[in-house]
């Protein structure tokens, strides 16, 4: 089936521009990495601000649109990455801005103490996340998600340091759609640049010299070909089969094996239901506050207990 990827774009606009005037957002906050997802979500935000100013016009009703704010967020990071970022931002026509975040994880890190190269890489993905949501909050705006579901299959992404508030492209894969998706607003904006799209990917956060691809262990079109192949025949991370994890040590294993064991991150925070609790649903709840007209009944202990509330009455034995 050949995929209108203009018609994905569309609708990856639309929908984000429908959000943000039902929330009436100020602004679209992008975390600028120096890599292809985070140019493709500059690039995107700069179209939503663009369909909305439309709106507004078709309506004849003042500009609504919202900023688009681009920010490097350096933390031992090359700087060629941060040239890339940079060079992303004047291209789609946003005011480039740099936020160096080396003294914040060096204060973090001597709070923390030893620490190896993930945390290290997490720490640094966190602080980022700190300053693009500090930032949002100020201009009353939400950040962006730079994230992708090759990514998100993967684990490859840091609990409360990557994931932002709206994700244009979640479920788009990064080997294969990612670059189509890149190469027609490369084409219409000029972002991303094309030394982004030929680049490594690396996530700059310094958990290996070798990129994405290092700690993977395999190319994301490798990564993709191997995920789906394996769900269309039923692979389920969530219920993974019994082989999986079974030490062996092929790259598809290991690729399953990860998805598989980072299940837990994608199931987001997890909180115990009311029932779990031994507590009634709330819409049988029913709140006295001091009128228990209800019936009563006595606890373990003897004590009188309003059926409505479950608030102690009487705590003398009948």
């Amino acid at each position: 089936m050949t995929i209108n990827w203009y018609g994905v774009i569309n609708k990856m606009v639309g929908n984000c521009a429908a959000y943000c005037e039902t929330n009436r957002l100020g602004a679209l906050v992008v975390g600028m990495s120096g890599g292809l997802d985070s140019a493709v979500a500059l690039a995107l935000a700069v179209k939503v601000k663009k369909e909305i100013k439309s709106r507004c016009d078709d309506r004849k009703q003042p500009d609504a649109s919202p900023k688009v704010i681009g920010i490097s967020l350096p933390c031992y990071s090359s700087e060629a990455s941060i040239r890339l970022a940079v060079e992303a931002m004047e291209k789609a026509g946003v005011r480039p801005e740099i936020t160096r975040l080396d003294p914040a994880y060096d204060a973090m890190a001597a709070i923390i103490g030893d620490r190896d190269k993930v945390n290290a890489g997490n720490i640094k993905a966190r602080l980022r996340m700190i300053t693009l949501y500090d930032r949002a909050r100020k201009e009353n705006g939400m950040v962006l998600s730079t994230d992708n579901w090759s990514e998100l299959m993967m684990g490859f992404w840091t609990l409360h340091g990557d994931v932002g508030d709206y994700g244009m492209f979640q479920n788009i894969l990064k080997g294969t759609e990612m670059y189509e998706i890149a190469k027609i607003l490369r084409d219409e904006l000029g972002c991303p640049t094309q030394a982004i799209i030929d680049a490594k990917p690396d996530d700059g956060l310094g958990v290996t010299d070798q990129g994405d691809e290092g700690q993977l262990g395999a190319s994301y079109a490798v990564v993709d070909k191997i995920l789906v192949d394996n769900i269309r025949k039923g692979f389920d991370p969530a219920n993974p089969p019994s082989w999986i994890g079974d030490g062996t040590q092929s790259t598809e294993m290991k690729i399953l094996d990860r998805a598989a064991k980072t299940e837990y991150k994608r199931r987001g925070v997890v909180n115990l239901t009311r029932e779990e609790l031994g507590l009634r649903p709330i819409e049988k709840c029913k709140v006295c506050y001091g009128n228990h007209t209800g019936k009563f009944t006595k606890d373990e202990k003897g004590n009188l207990v309003c059926d409505n509330c479950g608030k102690l009455i009487c705590t003398v034995p009948l």
